[in-house]
This record gives structure tokens, C-alpha cells and sequence, in this order.
């Protein structure tokens, strides 16, 4: 039996980040995101589904401002920046 546990998706944590612009830099890359992914029609053409297109638009912004060197993806390590270009 494996009692090994994994939690995809981590949560923000702040050491992660530059704390000084952290929320100018956070609107400013939400926005970019959201600019990006026509989010307007998203609330227009998925209104019912907006919770999870706004997780998701906050991990994309959280992935894009992590500082570390590697990010933990379903337990495994991949580079920070091979991540960051896929977004």
C-alpha cells in the first residue's frame, strides 16, 4: 500500500515572490493574462464556469511570478522557466 500523497496544485505561497510590487505586479500580470485569453467573452460564452477559469487565470499568474528555480507540477520538478514558456 502507498501512502504517498501529492497535491497538484500549490497554493501561493509568499516567500515565492518579490514582496515589495508583489500586488501592482500581480494585477498587472492578471490583467495581461486576462487580456490574452479574451477573459470578456469567456464571461460571456462560460458565465456558469468563470470559478474555475478564474483559478486558473490565478495559476497562470502565480506559475509567471514564481521566483524558484524548478515548480512542483502532480509531483514532479520541472524548470521554472520551461513552465513559464508554455504559458
Amino acid at each position: 500500500m502507498n501512502d504517498n500523497k501529492s497535491n497538484p496544485i500549490i497554493s501561493v505561497d509568499e516567500k515565492r515572490f518579490d514582496s515589495d510590487n508583489h500586488s501592482e505586479d500581480y494585477q498587472a500580470y492578471e490583467n495581461l493574462v486576462k487580456k490574452t485569453i479574451d477573459y470578456e467573452s469567456l464571461e460571456v460564452t462560460h458565465h456558469d464556469d468563470m470559478r474555475q477559469v478564474d483559478e486558473i487565470v490565478n495559476l497562470i499568474v502565480e506559475t509567471v511570478m514564481c521566483k524558484n528555480d524548478k515548480i512542483l507540477i502532480a509531483s514532479n520538478w520541472y524548470p521554472a522557466s520551461l513552465v513559464k514558456k508554455n504559458f
